[in-house]
């Protein structure tokens, strides 16, 4: 499969070719920890809240190496659109800002509590559910903090469910730009409710 794959264009064989590039990139410790069967009971080991809160599947971010990290990331960059791909580095880098008590919570105040501990683009884990492959269903699974991503592969179908993105703080300076992870949801949400006449809006909330 692995050979089929790296000679062939197609997002699935693209897909199996990242994987295998990933776990090929692990030591015999880390795959242990990344690799599920398909049917697992701990696929659903995810959440939104911070690690130390949920245990998570995988080898975690911050115990890669780079070329094991850039492996990673190359993965999700397959598996997912260009924007997709970007609104997790974006959640991920937000996520930053708040370990580094630069994220303001509630009422102003600085990042949560735990620090680098919980949050920080070292706080997130990488597993894969089943053998990838062209012919049968696979998943990748990618999260920590604010971040809950399942894309299945099958054959030429990727499919994000369950999924959750949340982002915190919801907008940070990054090289003199601010980013807003999730603005266009944010905006197109508050456009909705203000298109609402009153009675619409007390039957939609």
């Amino acid at each position: 499969i692995a050979a089929q794959a790296a000679n062939d264009g197609t997002p699935a064989a693209k897909a199996v070719a990242a994987a295998k590039k990933f776990l090929d990139a692990l030591d015999d410790k880390q795959r242990a920890k990344a690799i599920f069967d398909f049917d697992s009971t701990k696929k659903a080991g995810w959440s939104n809240l911070p690690i130390t809160n949920v245990p998570r599947n995988g080898v975690r971010t911050g115990d890669m190496t780079k070329p094991q990290r850039d492996a990673a990331m190359e993965l999700l960059a397959v598996v997912l659109s260009k924007e997709g791909y970007q609104k997790t580095i974006d959640i991920m880098n937000a996520d930053e800002e708040l370990a580094t008590g630069k994220g303001k919570g509630k009422g102003g105040k600085g990042g949560g509590k735990g620090g680098k501990s919980s949050f920080g683009n070292d706080n997130y884990f990488l597993a894969i559910f089943g053998q990838p492959s062209l012919t049968q269903p696979w998943f990748v699974q990618f999260g920590g903090h604010h971040l809950g991503l399942k894309v299945t592969v099958f054959e030429r179908s990727f499919v994000l469910t369950p999924t959750h993105t949340g982002v915190q703080p919801a907008s940070y300076t990054r090289d003199g730009k601010t980013v807003r992870a999730l603005g266009g949801e944010n905006d197109k949400a508050f456009q909705l409710i203000g298109a609402l006449d009153k009675t619409q809006l007390a039957q939609t909330i």
